[in-house]
């Protein structure tokens, strides 16, 4: 299908590909250098057994990657990078496969995922600049988590460390979403959540 599209459209930085899972050598090649986005979902590519994108080879061609989550079931982006690099080590029978021209795996895979999700996401560059949009993590200093690391390597703590992650308030676009731990309408998405399934499973 790659080949495909390849041939059929001008491919550029407008265009995002899903999983691209079974894609070849010269596929991954055909799209070197056209700015397209390879969005990657481990957990769901592992929950259906779907296989491995060659993501060493896609990062040495500077290729751009952001993560989903597609099936939801699971929502935590530090955990699809996790799952991203240890599908890769367990492929490859290699570590650190995503330290490409750089010594941080955790480090390297995040802000590779922010920059292609921001461009999928047609919300700029995911860099903190005046008019770009504004998203923001704060994480708790006291987490014996982060204990030890240095700004250099606290994103590989966070990609590596753990499920519960430190992260006690979250801006998306200018507007706090979640404060101490707690989203502002948490109660109500959970409420309506239950609603919602617990219709559907009465009507099965």
């Amino acid at each position: 299908p790659i080949e495909w599209l390849a041939r059929e459209f001008p491919l550029n930085d407008r265009w995002c590909l899903v999983h691209a899972t079974h894609i070849s050598e010269s596929e991954l090649e055909s799209l070197s250098g056209t700015g397209v986005v390879v969005c990657l979902c481990p957990s769901t590519e592992a929950n259906l057994g779907d296989g491995l994108f060659p993501l060493r080879s896609w990062l040495e061609y500077d290729g751009r990657i952001a993560i989903g989550s597609d099936s939801q079931i699971t929502i935590n982006p530090f955990e699809e990078l996790r799952w991203l690099e240890y599908g890769q080590r367990l492929d490859s029978l290699s570590r650190n496969v995503a330290s490409v021209n750089h010594k941080h795996v955790g480090r390297n895979l995040f802000e590779k995922a922010l920059e292609g999700g921001s461009i999928a996401c047609g919300i700029g560059t995911g860099q903190l600049l005046i008019g770009e949009h504004a998203d923001l993590l704060v994480l708790d200093d006291d987490s014996p988590m982060l204990a030890g690391h240095r700004s250099d390597s606290i994103l590989d703590a966070l990609v590596f460390s753990g499920i519960d992650l430190p992260i006690s308030h979250v801006m998306v676009g200018g507007k706090w979403w979640v404060a101490d731990y707690e989203h502002v309408i948490g109660d109500q998405v959970k409420s309506d959540y239950r609603e919602v399934v617990s219709h559907v499973w009465s009507h099965n």
